[in-house]
């Protein structure tokens, strides 16, 4: 079921404190598209941005795995948790945390891994033609051999 969004300058102060502490987080580490809002289900108000940065799976992973020494200790209302990675949509990575009752989320979409092109498998019985004149090959002289002038 599709949750209405919400126009950004109707949120309710603690969407904005989540935006901007969002925003402060990230700044200086990346662009993020501009943030859009849903009421979820449940009423909570879910905040999204695309990370714009070349490296966004480090990027993300990084943050997540950091972010403890600036969430934890702070107050913040029941239910809030600290940020974790999330894959559970098709085509996007993201990690997504709630604070102030608020769930924000930093994503970026994963494009599949190009497919390699791989020589065609020989019939069996068959060998490779032998190599000859590539660099390394053995040498037509032997390792010590001597020259004229000894």
């Amino acid at each position: 079921m599709p949750t209405p969004t919400v126009p950004i300058d109707e949120l309710p102060s603690a969407a904005h404190a989540a935006r901007l502490e969002a925003e402060h987080l990230w700044a200086g580490r990346t662009r993020l598209n501009p943030w859009t809002a849903h009421r979820l289900e449940d009423g909570t108000i879910a905040l999204s941005a695309e990370v714009h940065v070349r490296y966004a799976p480090t990027a993300l992973a990084s943050f997540t795995a950091n972010a403890y020494t600036y969430f934890e200790g702070r107050p913040g209302k029941p239910g809030d948790q600290l940020p974790a990675l999330d894959v559970s949509v098709a085509g996007r990575e993201a990690c997504v945390w709630r604070t102030g009752g608020v769930w924000v989320e930093l994503w970026h979409p994963v494009t599949a891994p190009a497919a390699v092109d791989r020589p065609e498998p020989r019939p069996a019985g068959t060998s490779r033609p032998p190599r000859r004149g590539l660099p390394g090959a053995r040498l037509p002289f032997g390792r010590r051999s001597k020259t004229a002038t000894q």
